[in-house]
């Protein structure tokens, strides 16, 4: 009983391995493309023969060769391109050479192989058209496998493959037949220099631009002044060797973007290369951030503010109110301003609220002062204005709401009383 059971563990474990060199994790080939069960030949002798089986690599067809394997019912795994054989593809889609059954041997794919067509002219070949197998391969110990149904029962093999098509001279993701017929350079993975690859623009590459799309063949899609690929965060450092650095401006800052298929990112009313000036994807000083909507009003000038409702958890009392003076200098989403005691405050600007900051040395510890603006119109505008001190073991702090009005050059100048002066 022993030596039974032991002979039974070797057979399967012969058989496994066996097995084991066929069927491998499933991946997808090119069989069956549009899904409607064109997978099927038929063996006279065998029965059906699936070449896009559900488990193994399935099989592929290229330029030059159609390689994996493919399951008999009957005849179990069917190898097109074994170790001492294989099936070619002249690129015309006719076929030659040999395929392997583990069951049922060799599989001549053409009566060239043999040079015996005067004497039974068969082979198989697609059609470059329609990716549609054509005629019959000879098993030397089962017969004749057809590609095609002749009679009633309707049957087949298709691939997505079709005469040259799965050609890509440039390697951009683009085959060559559809550039073809395209305006991108089959030869020039980027053909708009804008940075980025024909086929990245072209994601689902069909040979259109659709929505969500970057356009291959114009280097600024949606006409904002900025190329893609700067919008999109590339630097030289992302480009390949097609791409001309004579006309591609990579991005400075790639750590921030903007849309290449909205020409305003931020919805503020002004195109990206508008607020990006000098096109570089950098937010220089003198330039709006592309991705932050532009106030609609300017605070460079001369302001008085009346502070009132004093707060605070100091020991000391502040002022319920009082009335001081800013000269503030705005130059695109930042803002400085100086007050009576020279004291320099800075900040940035989002749409229309200002928030400055500036810290200073006061009572043996450091006052950060912060005032958050809104402008309401040109010329006047509320917000709160804050303070936090501290000397590292004690802290309050305290702030007041605010109204401010912008005062013409002539006005004097009032001075800032400083709180806890």
């Amino acid at each position: 009983m022993k030596h039974i059971l032991l002979l039974i563990l070797i057979c399967c474990s012969i058989i496994a391995v066996n097995i084991a060199g066929f069927a491998k994790q499933s991946f997808a080939g090119n069989i069956d493309p549009d899904g409607d069960n064109s997978l099927y030949a038929f063996g006279e002798n065998i029965g059906w023969v699936n070449f896009d089986p559900s488990i193994g690599p399935g099989v592929t067809v290229t330029d030059s060769a159609v390689t994996g394997l493919a399951w008999g019912e009957n005849a179990g795994w069917i190898k097109l391109d074994p170790t001492n054989g294989g099936v070619t593809n002249d690129g015309s889609g006719n076929l030659s050479g040999y395929a392997w059954g583990e069951n049922i041997g060799w599989i001549s794919f053409s009566c060239e192989n043999t040079i015996s067509c005067a004497t039974v002219d068969y082979g198989v070949t697609i059609d470059p058209a329609t990716g549609v197998f054509e005629g019959d391969a000879w098993a030397e110990n089962v017969g004749w496998i057809r590609f095609k149904s002749t009679g009633a029962a309707t049957f087949g093999v298709k691939t997505s493959w079709g005469g040259g098509q799965s050609s890509d001279t440039d390697g951009d993701g683009l085959t060559d037949a559809l550039e073809s017929g395209y305006c991108t350079d089959s030869n020039d993975a980027d053909t708009d220099d804008d940075g980025i690859l024909d086929g990245v623009e072209d994601a689902n590459q069909n040979g259109l631009v659709d929505a969500g799309e970057t356009d291959p063949c114009d280097i600024d899609s949606e006409n904002d002044g900025l190329q893609d690929g700067t919008e999109l965060g590339y630097s030289l450092a992302d480009i390949g060797t097609d791409t001309d650095t004579g006309v591609f401006l990579p991005d400075l800052d790639p750590t921030s973007t903007t849309s290449a298929i909205d020409n305003d990112s931020d919805n503020d009313g002004l195109l990206d290369g508008q607020e990006d000036t000098n096109y570089n994807g950098r937010v220089d000083s003198g330039e709006h951030d592309p991705n932050v909507k532009a106030p609609t009003y300017g605070a460079s000038g001369k302001w008085k503010f009346v502070a009132y409702n004093a707060w605070t958890d100091c020991p000391e009392s502040i002022p319920d109110s009082w009335t001081g003076m800013f000269t503030f200098t705005q130059t695109g989403n930042s803002i400085s301003g100086t007050d009576s005691y020279g004291v320099t405050h800075s900040g940035t600007v989002i749409l229309d609220t200002y928030t400055i900051t500036t810290d200073y040395p006061e009572s043996g510890g450091t006052t950060t002062e912060t005032h958050t603006l809104t402008l309401e119109s040109n010329t006047s505008g509320t917000g709160t204005s804050s303070w936090d001190w501290t000397d590292g073991v004690f802290s309050c702090s305290g702030g007041h709401e605010v109204l401010f009005t912008k005062q013409n050059n002539a006005m004097p100048w009032i001075p800032l009383l400083l709180l806890n002066d």
